[in-house]
């Protein structure tokens, strides 16, 4: 398809506005004009449909002190960003790519929140796709370097859309899909906050994947509905899959 969408400034505003102690958070309401065509004979699918979105953006204090940055090695499977060097000599401009990773402090470790608005009985499962990532700290001498908290009740500055606070949040979304991306920053590729989101639908999404890839080997995953314990230890696996993009 090739789409064109056209901004409606009259339609589109700033519905809230968060402050933090190190960033901030704004909410606006975007409203569009879409139309699509067929690529290959220019057939007109849609057009001039009204299309509306609700986009969070943040606006996040750098660290004064800046993590030293790692070249990046690609024998190494980590998220890497690029930088474009500029030599004073003769030698002609190139990218260079570093790491993206956390800063990992002894006594302080990477604490993800999980949303009370998932399902209780996926809860045990979010927090063990979580803390599963502990086995790896833990072979490189860095214990519990990686926890599983609800949202805390008591303490009335938490707040999901505050950057400082990892999380792994609920959406009541049709889409078969779950995702797992972090923030990092610029200058030295330290990961600032992640958040996962896991919609309602990653069921089906985990149905279809132990189906197609497993039904030759695993008899429990033929029906139409997962067994429970199967359903649990591949929720456990899918969060612990985009935990591991949120951890570069």
């Amino acid at each position: 398809l090739q789409v064109r969408e056209q901004f409606k400034r009259d339609l589109s505003y700033v519905s809230s506005v968060k402050s933090f102690e190190d960033n901030a958070s704004v909410r606006s309401v975007l409203s569009y004009s879409v139309s699509a065509t067929t690529a290959a004979k220019k057939a007109t699918r849609f057009a001039d449909t009204p299309f509306t979105v609700e986009v969070t953006r943040t606006i996040v204090l750098l660290p004064e002190e800046q993590m030293p940055s790692l070249p990046y090695d690609p024998r190494v499977g980590v998220f890497h960003f690029s930088k474009t060097s500029f030599a004073n000599d003769n030698a002609w401009a190139k990218n260079v790519s570093y790491a993206q990773r956390w800063r990992l402090e002894a006594g302080k470790p990477i604490v993800f929140y999980v949303d009370p608005a998932f399902p209780e009985s996926w809860k045990p499962f979010i927090k063990k796709g979580i803390e599963v990532w502990q086995k790896a700290f833990d072979a490189i001498g860095i214990e519990n370097a990686i926890v599983a908290r609800d949202f805390p009740e008591d303490d009335p500055q938490f707040d999901p859309d505050n950057l400082k606070y990892n999380c792994v949040r609920y959406s009541a979304s049709t889409s078969p899909n779950a995702m797992g991306p972090m923030w990092y920053d610029p200058r030295s590729g330290e990961i600032l906050a992640a958040n996962v989101s896991v919609n309602h639908n990653v069921i089906r999404m985990i149905q279809l994947w132990r189906f197609v890839q497993t039904a030759a080997a695993d008899p429990r995953v033929r029906g139409e509905i997962l067994p429970q314990d199967v359903l649990d230890e591949s929720l456990a696996y899918v969060v612990s899959h985009e935990i591991g993009h949120s951890l570069g």
